[in-house]
This record gives structure tokens, C-alpha cells and sequence, in this order.
């Protein structure tokens, strides 16, 4: 297809076995009253493909929207970059078939890009939503702000206090061709996304935050109502991919030496990797499981598990990350983003009513 002009939004949708999901997720698109962008849709050879193919003819009257089947299963990192590479627009946002766009969230993103030009990526909040799509959390930052100084690029790195809590890795705006040169990659289980923003932060590519949430991400709750789940439900899982991301990122060539010796510390290791396995006590499985870990890791875990002082840290996990936040935004915007949300943003569940 020729475009006699470039389009300010593609927005790309992986598809996978989720056809109603998906109709949801294009309506969301279609709802909003800004028009100028472009919809590529590629199902990765899924079981349910002609029920997929079903719901797009029935968009049949959307001619901005483009419609992809794989003749093989791709995996979802290369049928991200499968997309990236159609993606004709200035700028890229990425969107799961199972989540959808806020209303007037892309007439928002692009006043906010207009305001605030020069930047790679464009982070923004989002809503966590469960499969009945009820909001659990809404998580957004307080402010506007960039994250371009070492302090926040650490911080965006250990994955804890940032991304998670003012925007999201997987669904973001991306300014187009960065995605080329820093392709989604195959090798470190589900966390390809996370890899893609560590790398870039690793670049120095240029991050600021929009102060609101515009898409609603899905957290099943209940595994027994959804035929195709979150894949970083797991903890277990979410911590092997971590594991090949740490492995990644320590050989690239960092620009900044102090990122360099920080991403080699043990602190660094006990932020980013061992938290999260520590507190759900999964670690033992790993070696039943048969995942391979360095001997210098799994001791570091043992001991770290052994230790009164980390449990005791791990109980204040969120008090951290308030002091974080406080560290970024100042203390002002920090208290009222605590007054509104409570401390959903630190990553305590609030249920539905």
C-alpha cells in the first residue's frame, strides 16, 4: 500500500488467539475523535485465526486499517518487529489485543508530543483492568516529566519504582526507526519489551512521561474464564526472563560509565533481579525446573533468603519507592498523587468495587 503521506500515529496490534479481545481493543482505537494515524493488525498464526479474520471484516469500512496473517508462528517478538517494519507513521505505539485505549487518549498523546517535542519514547500512565474490565489501579505520573538524568535512568533500569509505576514497557509511543535499531528481541523469554526500554536507556535515548492514563491494561484474575492468559502472570517466568535480560544488557557498550559499574553491582543484582523471586519464595523451583543460574547467583539468592535484613527490606518495598518518588517529582506532587491513589501506584492492588 502507498501512503501519499505519513500518518503521526501507527498503531500496532500483535494478535494472538483473543478475537473478541481484539474487537475490543480496535473499537477503543475507533472511538477516539483523532484520525490521523493507521492500524496494523498481524495475527501470529493462531489457533483461532479465522475467527480473527472474522472480527476484522468487520472493520471492513476502516480503511486505515491493515490486516496480517502469519503463515507460521513468529513469536511475539518478531511479529512485533514483523510490524514496526509495515509501520509508515512518525510515530509507533504498540497495543496488545487484549487491552484498549482511554477515550481521546491519542488526541491527548499528540497534543502532549506537540508541547513537548525532541523526545524518543513517550511513556504514559495506564489503568490495570481485570477480564471483566473493572479497574483494579490506575498508575500515572503526578507531572510531566523526563527521565535523562543517571538517578531516573537507574531507577527506569531496576524495573521497580520505574517503569511500572508512572508508565508502562509494553504500550508506549515511540518515535518511528528506534525500533528498527533496537529490535524487539527473541532470546530473553517474555520480557522483550522491558529489554527494548533497559536498551534505550542503556543509548541515552530521550524518555519523557505524559501525567495521564490512556490504555487499560488486562490482568486476569481469573485463569479459568480466559482460553489465552497474560504470559507474565508467572512469576517464575517473569524472573528467567529477567535473569536473560541481565544477561543482554551487561554486554552492551554503555555511553555512561556509571550505568556500566551500576548494572555490574550485587546492589544492582539484588534490586533488579532477586526481589521479586525472594518475596514469592520461588527461587528453589528454579533448579527442579531445570533453569540454568550461575553458581554466583543462586548463592547470592540462598543467601539473600537466609538474611533477616533483606526480608526486613522487602517487608518496606513500597516506603522505598515512596522515597523514590519523592526523589523524582519532589515532595509536593508526590503527596497528592498519594492523597488521590492511595498507594495503589506503589503496587498495592485496589479492588473493584
Amino acid at each position: 500500500m502507498v501512503h501519499a503521506s505519513k500518518p503521526f500515529f501507527s498503531i500496532l496490534i500483535p494478535s494472538y488467539n483473543r478475537p473478541e479481545d481484539l474487537r475490543s481493543c480496535i473499537s477503543s482505537i475507533l472511538q477516539n475523535t483523532f484520525t490521523d494515524y493507521e492500524i496494523i493488525i498481524s495475527d501470529d498464526n493462531s489457533p483461532k485465526k479465522n475467527e480473527v479474520t472474522e472480527v476484522i471484516s468487520s472493520f471492513n469500512e476502516v480503511n486505515n486499517l491493515r490486516f496480517f496473517l502469519q503463515p507460521e508462528n513468529l513469536r511475539e517478538p518478531e511479529n512485533k518487529n514483523f510490524l514496526v517494519r509495515l509501520a509508515v507513521g512518525k510515530f509507533n505505539i504498540i497495543i496488545a489485543d487484549d487491552d484498549t485505549l482511554t477515550e481521546n487518549a491519542l488526541t491527548s498523546l499528540y497534543n502532549f508530543i506537540k508541547s513537548n517535542e525532541g523526545h524518543d519514547i513517550y511513556g504514559f500512565g495506564y489503568n490495570i483492568v481485570d477480564e471483566l474490565g473493572d479497574v483494579l489501579s490506575t498508575h500515572s505520573a503526578p507531572a510531566a516529566v523526563v527521565l535523562n538524568d543517571s538517578t531516573k535512568r537507574k531507577y527506569i533500569l531496576e524495573a521497580g519504582t520505574l517503569p511500572m509505576t508512572i508508565f508502562h514497557p509494553a504500550t508506549f509511543c515511540c518515535r518511528t526507526g528506534l525500533e528498527t535499531e533496537l529490535p524487539y528481541r527473541s532470546d530473553i523469554g517474555i520480557g522483550e519489551d522491558l529489554y527494548f526500554i533497559f536498551e534505550s536507556v542503556i543509548k541515552e535515548k530521550l524518555i519523557c512521561i505524559f501525567p495521564e492514563a490512556l490504555f487499560n491494561w488486562r490482568k486476569v484474575q481469573d485463569q479459568k474464564v480466559v482460553t489465552q492468559s497474560n504470559q507474565s502472570a508467572e512469576n517464575l517466568a517473569s524472573f528467567k526472563s529477567k535473569v536473560l535480560i541481565y544477561e543482554a544488557i551487561k554486554k552492551n557498550q554503555f555511553i555512561n560509565q556509571e550505568i556500566r559499574r551500576y548494572v555490574n553491582s550485587y546492589e544492582y543484582r539484588c534490586r533488579f533481579l532477586y526481589s521479586e523471586i525472594i518475596r514469592d519464595k520461588n527461587f528453589k523451583g528454579l533448579v527442579d525446573d531445570g533453569f540454568f543460574l550461575e553458581d554466583h547467583i543462586f548463592e547470592e539468592l540462598a543467601r539473600l533468603d537466609a538474611s533477616y535484613l533483606y526480608s526486613f527490606r522487602l517487608v518496606f518495598t513500597r516506603i522505598y519507592r515512596l522515597f523514590e518518588l519523592t526523589k523524582i517529582f519532589g515532595i509536593v506532587d508526590t503527596t497528592l498523587m498519594m492523597l488521590n491513589y492511595g498507594f495503589t501506584k506503589l503496587g498495592w492492588r485496589h479492588e473493584a468495587k
